[in-house]
């Protein structure tokens, strides 16, 4: 009795132990036949880049199918308006799509590939470019200074005044008054030199050496 139920509990034990392994067995061959997933992007999800890439990278866990229509990404401005420029490249794990535009704001991506079991798989991420900013206006107070030196006007001497024509005509007469007082003075000396000298007689003559009385005789 007790031999049997070893025996059984042996068996028992055996069929659990190749449950067990065959389990274990499919757990590490399901990775091998997984699909393939999206492993990182570039740029990447969420990310904020200061201008629109020339190109958007995607890379996946395994090789995918290069057949054509087997692979479609589409990227979009905040606008709707599609940034993508021709078909993407597939090489081996990669797909690169280029891109064109100067576009900013959120930037939309979807991709479709087909992994390498066959399956397609597909999803969707976004980015965005910053908006630049703009450059301040200087003001009136932060303007650079003219460099042009301002010139400064010096004083002009005080200019001597010229004397008048009036005066410059007057001069002559004022010559010629004094010439004529001078003149005029010249010729009342004369007459009044002239009336003081008294006028001689020609009856009269000077008593000579001959003039003496008898007496003297």
């Amino acid at each position: 009795m007790t031999h049997a139920i070893t025996l059984r509990f042996r068996c028992l034990l055996v069929a659990l132990t190749a449950v067990l392994m065959t389990i274990g067995s499919l757990a590490a061959a399901a990775p091998a036949h997984a699909h393939d997933e999206l492993v990182s992007t570039d740029p990447e999800a969420d990310s904020t880049v200061e201008v629109l890439p020339e190109e958007l990278v995607l890379t996946f866990s395994g090789i995918l199918s290069t057949e054509e229509g087997a692979t479609e990404v589409a990227v979009t401005d905040s606008a709707g308006e599609s940034v993508a420029d021709g078909d993407p490249e597939v090489v081996e794990t990669t797909v690169t799509q280029p891109l064109v535009g100067d576009s900013t704001g959120a930037i939309t991506v979807q991709w479709k590939v087909v992994s390498s079991d066959g399956h397609p798989i597909s999803g969707e991420f976004s980015f965005d470019v910053a908006t630049p900013t703009p450059s301040p206006t200087p003001t009136a107070s932060s303007a650079e200074p003219d460099p042009t030196p301002t010139e400064t006007v010096a004083p002009s001497p005080t200019a001597t005044p010229e004397p008048s024509s009036e005066v410059s005509s007057a001069v002559p007469w004022v010559i010629g008054g004094i010439v004529a007082l001078a003149v005029i003075a010249a010729v009342v000396y004369l007459v009044a030199s002239r009336r003081r000298t008294p006028p001689t007689d020609p009856g009269t003559h000077a008593p000579g050496p001959d003039s003496a009385g008898p007496s003297e005789r």
